[in-house]
């Protein structure tokens, strides 16, 4: 898992989300980008870094310093 899956999953615990599409919902996005971000195969753009942040009351410098480390060869920007 990914750490910025950790983070997603948080999301879902913290706010009862029982799928992806909840989370996408809560998120602002569209469920496929919602569960490749989870997946690890998109790496999410800094507005949606900040709303993960929010959501979980941490720092948004600590999300967006997580998610540029995901694997490059696999993730594209969502």
């Amino acid at each position: 898992m990914s750490e910025i899956s950790a983070y997603l999953e948080a999301i879902k615990e913290r706010y009862a989300l029982a799928s992806d599409y909840a989370l996408a919902k809560r998120l602002g996005i569209a469920q496929p980008d919602a569960n490749l971000i989870r997946r690890g195969l998109k790496i999410p753009k800094p507005e949606i870094c900040m709303k993960i942040a929010k959501l979980l009351d941490k720092n948004p410098v600590e999300l967006l310093l997580i998610a540029p480390r995901a694997d490059r060869r696999r993730a594209h920007a969502v």
